[in-house]
């Protein structure tokens, strides 16, 4: 699972499931922040001047798809900083289009965009997670830049199907805990820029209800509806 699904319910109302009742969630493996990643010939560099250039002439940011957590990010970011970027959903090219500027922007995950971040090929504007990346230090946080409501990332946890017996369950958060803590696994995730969360079973189930409460009246709001 990942975090865009949480929203799946009140994006699409006929989805079929509850994304609480009817699975069992049992272990957080690891969290992907957003980036809000520019061309450089936008010539923005910072939060606030790219802001100030969206209400000088229209801008457009590029996401996987209408309903993704970067469309919903992009929506947020609209509605806190009163400006009106508009959304382009290219499945699959989201950073292709970017880099090749036919979209100056992109809201997606730092796993998808961050080789261009490193190598300078896409400028950083601001990071989705609350605290800084130690893997992309020099690029602030929403947070830290006054838009605290811009937080989100693409989680990936274990879950099942529901009537899970608990002591299962308990064995499996256990198992998946330890290995998230192994040496080699820690060291990939930190190469890739992941996060991880050491939760136990009642920790996972908050979290993921936290973020579902959080999300669904964005999506609702906005209208969204997939097929």
């Amino acid at each position: 699972g990942s975090g865009p699904h949480l929203t799946g319910p009140a994006i699409n109302p006929n989805i079929g499931y509850d994304p609480m009742r009817d699975f069992t969630h049992i272990a957080m493996i690891a969290g992907d922040t957003y980036a809000l990643a520019a061309n450089p010939a936008i010539g923005a560099r910072t939060l606030d001047q790219l802001i100030r250039l969206a209400r000088e002439k229209p801008l457009a940011s590029a996401s996987p798809g209408p309903g993704s957590l970067g469309h919903l990010l992009l929506l947020q970011l609209n509605r806190l900083a009163k400006i009106d970027i508009a959304h382009i959903p290219t499945p699959g090219g989201t950073v292709t289009d970017v880099l090749g500027n036919h979209v100056p922007l992109a809201l997606t995950t730092v796993l998808t965009v961050g080789q261009h971040l490193r190598s300078g090929a896409l400028i950083g504007i601001a990071l989705t997670s609350t605290e800084r990346n130690p893997v992309f230090k020099n690029i602030p946080t929403f947070t830290e830049l006054g838009y605290p409501g811009m937080r989100g990332s693409t989680w990936f946890w274990l879950t099942a199907p529901k009537g899970l017996p608990p002591a299962i369950v308990e064995k499996l958060n256990a198992a998946v805990r330890k290995l998230v803590h192994a040496p080699r696994v820690e060291q990939y995730f930190t190469q890739q820029a992941l996060m991880t969360m050491d939760l136990d079973v009642a920790g996972v189930n908050t979290f993921l209800s936290e973020e579902l409460a959080y999300w669904a009246p964005l999506a609702k709001e906005s209208g969204l509806r997939v097929q």
